[in-house]
């Protein structure tokens, strides 16, 4: 039994159990509390060997990693990247408990698959226009999960496939960066705060003991928060409604999610991971060639890290394919830098400095950082709000709860001040 399964099965079993009370039937109630108990139960026990195993098989992919020709390792189907340095697939929280991890590659809708094969474009002019033809499991979907507000909650199911989008248009999770699903806005999960010391010793001699410390590092969501119109006539007419909704949605998600886990600084932003003194921090100055970045790197790796990604904005991206050497042929890229996955942001910005003509890059190892994020994603419709009535628009007001946190401060390098080279006439 997967977990949706298991909520589905709960949730109906709560509901018995709450009609059973209402009709006095407490002894018929009794035995649904009792079947409620033994499959929470026996869930845990599974959840648990589930966990388990996952981390032994991570443990073993671990040491025998795939390798290209120049023994770097290579992507795994359905898994990600793993380096020496990488963590295990789940992580523990204060309580004890092992949740999941997903990275690159691993895919919400896996543990949510679409077998009513739904759509979101259905389910949205269903629940907006009262239309449900064509769309009977999309009806079921919507009258399980109404309330009595305007609010439309997006099926597990589909909220999946809208978060998993926009996980492959941001930056931070392409390049890996584990993302937690979180069930209430509050998780606190254990860091290394100190690494254990190892050292040799003469036969028989006695040796100071060496304890790895552990902290918590507290996931507390911050509320992604969007509002998007539709006219009427589209909604009721417009073929292609499911892709523009869901891509409008991911695109903005991401964005957010590069823009303020990258550079967030209010109270209501997430803390933006290059905002943290803890992390190597440089100047670059003006691109003449790659020195700054193979520092960068350099940084990183003096702290026991092994960076895998280096994220530019665009116009760092084109002052560096720009360079070129005395002969004028392109600069050749230095090993140290080469060997990164190399993403391209525009939430990284180009107008810092006192010209504002001055750029921010990262380098990094994904595994710095966890994204935590409170599923599912919420939808509340209305018709009256703002100018909906005048205009015949529909407005959808879509927010999630995001959050992320520094694992390993010294993994991450920021590189200031970077200034494009005057180009000759």
């Amino acid at each position: 039994m997967n977990l949706n399964e298991y909520k589905e099965k709960r949730e109906k079993l709560l509901r018995k159990a709450e009609e059973l009370i209402n009709n006095g039937d407490f002894k018929g109630f009794e035995a649904v509390e009792k079947e409620i108990k033994e499959m929470d139960a026996d869930y845990e026990k599974t959840a648990k060997y589930r966990a388990n195993f996952r981390v032994l098989q991570d443990n073993q992919e671990a040491k025998n990693p795939l390798l290209d020709g120049n023994n770097r390792e290579v992507f795994r189907e359905g898994r990600g990247v793993y380096h020496p340095s990488f963590l295990t697939a789940e992580y523990q929280t204060d309580d004890g408990r092992l949740i999941k991890a997903y990275r690159k590659k691993d895919y919400l809708v896996a543990d949510y698959p679409n077998t009513e094969g739904m759509s979101l474009g259905k389910y949205l002019r269903g629940a907006i226009t009262g239309d449900w033809s064509g769309a009977t499991a999309e009806m079921d979907a919507f009258k399980a999960l109404s309330t009595a507000t305007t609010q439309v909650l997006i099926p597990q199911v589909l909220s999946a496939q809208v978060i998993d989008l926009a996980r492959n248009k941001s930056v931070l999770f392409r390049s890996g960066a584990p993302m937690i699903p979180m069930e209430t806005n509050n998780l606190t999960i254990s860091r290394v705060k100190t690494d254990p010391s190892f050292t040799f010793k003469a036969e028989g001699a006695e040796v100071t003991e060496s304890t790895m410390e552990f902290e918590g590092v507290q996931l507390k969501t911050k509320t992604a928060y969007g509002l998007m119109s539709i006219t009427l006539e589209a909604m009721n007419s417009s073929a292609n409604l499911e892709s523009v909704v869901t891509n409008a949605m991911a695109e903005s998600l991401a964005q957010l999610i590069d823009s303020k886990c990258l550079l967030g600084t209010t109270a209501d932003e997430p803390k933006g991971i290059l905002t943290y003194s803890e992390i190597n921090t440089l100047s670059a100055g003006e691109i003449t060639g790659y020195g700054p970045f193979v520092q960068g790197v350099g940084l990183i790796k003096r702290a026991n890290g092994e960076p895998t990604t280096w994220v530019v904005n665009a116009a760092t991206d084109e002052a560096l394919n720009l360079l070129t050497d005395t002969n004028g042929n392109p600069l050749g890229i230095p090993q140290a830098v080469a060997s990164l996955e190399r993403l391209v942001s525009n939430q990284l910005p180009d107008n810092d400095g006192d010209n504002q003509d001055e750029s921010v890059s990262m380098i990094y190892n994904p595994e710095a950082v966890v994204i935590g994020l409170q599923l599912p994603l919420a939808v509340e419709v209305s018709r009256e709000a703002l100018d909906a009535w005048k205009k015949g628009l529909v407005y959808l007001r879509v927010y999630a709860m995001v959050d992320v946190a520094l694992l390993r401060p010294k993994w991450v390098t920021r590189i200031d001040g970077i200034k494009a080279a005057p180009q000759a006439a």
